[in-house]
């Protein structure tokens, strides 16, 4: 997120992305892509929540963890969104291309990096590697 702040033309990025256009509110096909943007984040995660839903004892709140993936959805989507549309901006990608910008910025922002091609090569996969490792540690002590 850092690298992609420090771009230029950064301002438009965050004026398109924090400053809404409150006609189209009431157009049902800014309703229809809200809906479907919410079931495509809510089911990249279904699986995740079924495998440790079946992990879930008897007196675990069930109505609160369902508050908290909302929310914590919500985050991640807002964090999501301060790193993507300032690239957008900087790279000349138009932001109507919908869910695909992050599949579009991203690699670009990975570009830009300071270091690419030594440093980012060597600790992106090692980052991965400790994520698998500790997912699947965690995985097992709830069997």
């Amino acid at each position: 997120m850092i690298r992609s702040i420090t771009l230029p033309n950064v301002y438009e990025g965050f004026k398109f992305y924090l400053l809404s256009d409150w006609s189209k509110m009431m157009s049902g096909k800014t309703w229809m892509i809200a809906l479907s943007q919410m079931f495509f984040s809510l089911s990249v995660l279904s699986t995740t929540m079924v495998v440790y839903g079946s992990y879930l004892k008897e007196s675990d709140d069930i109505p609160l963890s369902a508050i908290a993936t909302a929310f914590g959805d919500t985050a991640v989507a807002v964090t999501a969104g301060f790193l993507i549309f300032p690239a957008v901006f900087s790279f000349g990608v138009k932001p109507s291309a919908g869910s695909g910008l992050v599949f579009v910025a991203l690699p670009m922002i990975f570009q830009k990096m300071p270091g690419r091609g030594t440093l980012w090569d060597v600790v992106l996969p090692l980052v991965d590697i400790r994520w698998i490792v500790l997912n699947s540690f965690n995985a097992r002590s709830l069997c």
